[in-house]
């Protein structure tokens, strides 16, 4: 009699086991590549279908501050870069990739000298620890992506980075105008004015970071 109860206890958790992963099977009903690779090219889509490019509030180690970076992503896995930092004109192309990595991760993963100045750990803006630098990512987690805004996050150092559709031409040229102005202008849709987090009243204030006053 006991042998038959076990036999039957065996029988039962087989069964158990098959109904459970009919189930799995019921709600997933492409596998987990399918469904990275259907993520990664809808993410392409939205960042090469930007005409004018994207606006990236750029932070490192948050008591720095950020820039404001300008980026245009193009069909042939290249990006072109523009920030306040160099001088009016001054843009970098280099390639990017889409890839998996416990979700999509966009990764600037050629050197590009206008981006990479911010993860660069020889410390070339002067900002921060040498060996360190300015702490900036050159990879990152995409959180949230939509027709006009991305949401990412640094790999290494985690901060977050928000990416915003730019809405008219010549969006490069304009923020390095910001830059050249030296003052606080109104550029509605174009210069975004970043919060200084490493700052005491950064909730009070706005600053307009390092050399820009956009």
């Amino acid at each position: 009699m006991k042998k038959i109860y076990n036999i039957l206890f065996v029988l039962l958790a087989g069964l158990s086991f098959v109904a459970c992963s009919n189930e799995v099977d019921d709600v997933f009903d492409k596998s987990s590549a399918d469904r990275i690779q259907e993520a990664i090219n809808a993410d392409m889509k939205l960042l090469v279908d930007a005409p004018n490019g994207w606006l990236m509030e750029y932070y490192g180690a948050s008591k720095y501050g950020g820039y404001n970076m300008f980026v245009k992503f193009n069909a042939d896995n290249t990006v072109t870069a523009a920030n306040e930092f160099f001088e009016e004109g001054t843009r970098a192309t280099s390639h990017f990739k889409l890839e998996q990595s416990q979700g999509v991760l966009l990764s600037f993963d050629e050197y590009n000298e206008i981006f990479h100045i911010f993860s660069d750990p020889a410390n070339i803006l002067q900002v921060g620890d040498n060996g360190k630098g300015f702490e900036g990512d050159f990879e990152f987690r995409v959180i949230k992506a939509e027709a006009d805004r991305f949401e990412l996050q640094g790999k290494k150092h985690g901060q977050k980075i928000v990416m915003t559709r730019g809405r008219r031409p010549q969006l490069g040229q304009l923020l390095q105008g910001c830059r050249r102005h030296g003052k606080a202008v109104e550029l509605q849709d174009l210069c975004h004015r970043v919060w200084r987090r490493g700052s005491a009243d950064h909730r009070k204030k706005r600053s307009y970071l390092h050399l820009s006053r956009c």
